[in-house]
């Protein structure tokens, strides 16, 4: 998946596709730098409920601020590890995985579809159930 600046998100894992209010969520994320990176962007993975209420999320710089973008030259491939902590008051249900990355500013960079017109804000990666404690 193409984001502008020229990075892609060429996979991802994650540890568990179910959780109960509390548990820990592991998702690792894996880059490609498609240009030397000229800016530190930060990633985000929010597991975003009904309604876009995020109940679990983790915010931070690649790798755990080892691998800020600044420092991406092209070709790179980046494994970015991030845990999340589904809420203790996160309602039941299957929610959807949404990550992608945003400036200092606050600003998403912006996905790409197939032919580089823009297509969203963040990407989703696949669904994760919480149950019921």
């Amino acid at each position: 998946i193409r984001l502008a600046g020229g990075i892609g998100l060429v996979g991802y894992s994650v540890d568990r596709t179910a959780a109960l209010p509390g548990e820990r969520i592991a998702l690792t994320l894996y880059w490609r730098a498609g240009a030397d990176g000229d800016e530190n962007l930060s990633v985000f993975c929010q597991l975003q409920a009904q309604g876009g209420q995020i109940v679990a999320q983790h915010d931070g710089w690649p790798d755990g601020g080892n691998r800020p973008t600044s420092s991406w030259r092209k070709g790179d491939l980046i494994a970015d590890r991030h845990v999340m902590i589904v809420k203790d008051d996160a309602p039941p249900g299957v929610w959807a995985l949404h990550v992608g990355l945003y400036n200092a500013d606050g600003k998403r960079l912006t996905v790409l579809g197939q032919h580089g017109e823009a297509r969203a804000k963040d990407i989703v990666l696949t669904s994760i159930r919480v149950a019921s404690p």
